[in-house]
């Protein structure tokens, strides 16, 4: 049983790097943000003013 959880935890946890990795790289292509990033989308733009 304790095995088996910690089985569970480190599925968790890989599942919960892979997604930031997803987000940073988001971000470094201007999708997962607005205004502060270089090569933001206009209707980011428009919506931040």
């Amino acid at each position: 049983m304790n095995f088996l959880s910690f089985i569970i935890l480190i599925i968790i946890l890989i599942c919960i790097v892979s997604a930031l990795k997803k987000i940073h790289k988001n971000k470094k292509e201007g999708k997962g943000c607005c205004g502060s990033c270089k090569g933001c989308s206009q209707n980011c733009n428009i919506k931040e003013k």
